[in-house]
C-alpha cells in the first residue's frame, strides 16, 4: 500500500493538525515505513498450537454499576472556600 501526499493531508486533516509540505513529505515517509512494518509483522509465521500467552487476562474485571452518592461528602466539602449545608456555594454568574 502506498501513501501519497493527498492521504497525509487528509490524515492531518482528520487529526485536525496543520503540515507544511516539508512535513507533508516527511510524515508521509513515516508512514509508508511503518505500513512495511505491519506487512513484515502480517508474514510471520505462527506454529500450530502456539497458545496466547496465558498471564494476559482476555476479560476485564466488572464492578457492578451503582448509582451512589460517593459517601464522602464531609471530604469533598473540607476544601470548599464557602459552603451550605451538603453543597458548594458559587457566586451568581447569569443575571
Amino acid at each position: 500500500m502506498s501513501i501519497d501526499h493527498n492521504t497525509v493531508k487528509k490524515i492531518a486533516t482528520l487529526a485536525k493538525i496543520r503540515l507544511t509540505p516539508e512535513e507533508v513529505q516527511s510524515y508521509g515517509q513515516e508512514l509508508q515505513q511503518i505500513l512495511k512494518w505491519i506487512e513484515q509483522l502480517q508474514e510471520a509465521k505462527i506454529p500450530n498450537g502456539v497458545l496466547p500467552d496465558p498471564s494476559m487476562k482476555t476479560e476485564l474485571q466488572r464492578r457492578s454499576d451503582q448509582v451512589t452518592d460517593g459517601g464522602n461528602t464531609d471530604k469533598v466539602l473540607l476544601n470548599a472556600p464557602e459552603k451550605a449545608y451538603d453543597f458548594f456555594c458559587v457566586p451568581k454568574v447569569v443575571e
